[in-house]
């Protein structure tokens, strides 16, 4: 980032409006404060802000397989009981519209998503793990993975198309266009593409490269299985003297701190990408001339989990969890301590 700054000085502070490029406009940096992006966050406010969220998401999502799970399990048991729904029909009808979900909402449509792919060997981890906990739900629902693609009757439906292909996994940094509808003019698609891939090359060009690592994985009550990270910054003098710099192949001054006050690199990277969108008229509220309000619901501040204020997450799949799509109740709180 520091890079990018130097390059031209009247973006270093966040707050100066920047003159556009390619038919943009002015933007104010001042945008970015307002809807949370904290242009010069630290690693340390970053990862705080970060943990907190986590640990809320933790403690709700424990809160609900433990009580409100079972409390929904029952209440349709009752109305089966009652006859007020017949269990094979109802689960049969929840389980297609799960699937739609998957589909694609409109045909024509895309929507721009920044992302960090994931490589080897993290990949090879992260699918491990992901294979663990389905096998584990396999063990807790009495059955084996092939039995349960079976959407008529396994007591729990774990499709292929609900989880990632190992290729697509990726970290999401940001959405800077929501929805949007091909052009038929093929010149101006053309146009469109380019001008995006100009946009992400302006920004990445500017950066350095950085680090982060797993904070946690996370399976959600709508059945998001995720992967949590937090960043870490450059060892601060006072911290790397309590560092074992022997179990690090980099030299000493490339060690990593979880709690450094250097800028956070995904904040500073997400705030960089939606900006330079702004500055192209790229972003969605340009787009639909809805004002700044557009721009929060373009970026992921809240598009993960309610609330997610600093996220920085790998989505491993989106399991039929829920007691709706079930034919046998599941002893999720097992699976969520696993």
């Amino acid at each position: 980032r520091r890079a990018w700054a130097r390059a031209d000085p009247a973006r270093r502070s966040p707050r100066v409006p920047v003159r556009g490029m390619a038919g943009g406009g002015a933007v104010n940096y001042a945008v970015l404060d307002q809807i949370s992006i904290g242009t010069e966050e630290s690693v340390l406010d970053a990862n705080e802000k970060r943990s907190r969220e986590y640990e809320r998401q933790a403690r709700a999502n424990d809160e609900y397989f433990s009580k409100e799970y079972s409390e929904e399990w029952l209440k349709q048991q009752r109305m089966y009981r009652a006859g007020t729904l017949e269990q094979q029909e109802w689960v049969l009808e929840n389980r297609r519209g799960y699937q739609q979900d998957f589909d694609v909402l409109k045909e024509g449509s895309t929507q721009l998503i920044a992302t960090i792919s994931i490589e080897h060997p993290l990949r090879d981890i992260l699918l491990q793990a992901r294979t663990a906990i389905l096998d584990k739900l396999c063990a807790l629902a009495g059955m084996d993975q092939q039995s349960a693609e079976d959407i008529k009757t396994s007591p729990i439906w774990l499709p292929d198309f609900a989880t990632i292909p190992p290729r697509d996994l990726h970290i999401t940094l940001c959405l800077p266009r929501r929805w949007r509808v091909r052009e038929a003019d093929e010149n101006a698609a053309v146009a469109y593409n380019e001008a995006v891939a100009a946009a992400l090359a302006e920004v990445a060009g500017g950066h350095e490269m950085f680090t982060i690592e797993v904070d946690r994985l996370a399976l959600e009550r709508d059945g998001s299985l995720m992967v949590l990270f937090r960043t870490v910054g450059p060892a601060t003098a006072q911290r790397s003297s309590v560092v074992n710099t022997a179990s690090f192949p980099e030299p000493a001054g490339r060690l990593m701190d979880r709690g450094s006050s250097s800028p956070d690199p995904i904040t500073a990277l997400r705030s960089e990408i939606i900006a330079e969108f702004m500055r192209r008229n790229l972003t969605h509220s340009q787009w639909t001339g809805q004002g700044n309000s557009n721009i929060k619901r373009a970026t992921i501040i809240n598009s993960v989990g309610g609330a997610a204020d600093g996220y920085i997450h790998c989505s491993l799949g989106r399991l039929a969890i829920g007691p709706k799509y079930l034919l046998k109740q599941v002893p999720l709180q097992d699976l969520n301590l696993l």
